[in-house]
């Protein structure tokens, strides 16, 4: 028997009205030039509400930065699947997200803000290092199962989206590139496997 999905709270709707609406306006604004007045006339919300959730313009700027780098691939590590399909499907699930509305433009504002404000880049780092995202923790099950060789997961999934962005993500966001479709985008999946798996892969299969 299926159980009915659980439906979001009234708190949880304006939420995450809140996110989209404060992700719409750093955007299309930056830090500086956006206001908690925009944001709570954006997401249709009262100034009590936004304060509520955030409290204040940083903690909510920090929020989105979390959720722009730190996005779960929601994928999980299969035992019984070869390594190389599933490292393609997890490069992909990455791809699809740099390549999605709005990433870069979002991306390339808070990377202005870091510039500006160290203090604010130091908080997010800090936050980053504390977290694991879906590539670390897949990193970590397949080296825990000894499928690759001992590594630091999360040193694993920095190289892992390194490779990656290194096609897909900086020539977007410094030089107004289009991101790589179709064989190429393909060549780029197949590269950055092949290349992990030539560092960390064990001779079993």
């Amino acid at each position: 028997m299926m159980t009915e999905a659980r439906r979001p709270t009234r708190s949880e709707l304006k939420r995450a009205a809140i996110l989209a609406a404060a992700r719409q306006e750093f955007e299309e604004k930056g830090f500086q030039g956006t206001s908690m007045d925009a944001i709570s006339a954006r997401a249709e919300v009262s100034k009590r509400t936004l304060y509520n959730h955030f409290a204040s313009k940083e903690a909510l700027f920090g929020q989105i930065t979390e959720c722009l780098w730190q996005q779960d691939d929601s994928l999980v590590y299969q035992a019984g699947e070869p390594l190389e399909p599933q490292l393609a499907r997890l490069a992909e699930n990455k791809l699809e997200l740099m390549a999605s509305p709005g990433y870069i433009g979002l991306a390339r504002s808070v990377m202005g803000e870091y510039m500006r404000s160290p203090e604010l880049a130091q908080a997010a780092m800090a936050r980053f290092e504390e977290t694991e995202d879906g590539a670390t923790l897949w990193f970590r099950a397949a080296i825990e199962a000894g499928r690759l060789k001992p590594a630091d997961p999360k040193v694993v999934a920095h190289q892992f989206y390194g490779l990656l962005k290194t096609f897909a993500f900086w020539p977007q966001l410094l030089a107004h590139q289009e991101a790589p479709t179709g064989e190429a985008r393909d060549q780029v999946v197949a590269d950055t496997v092949a290349m992990i798996l030539a560092r960390y892969g064990q001779t079993m299969p």
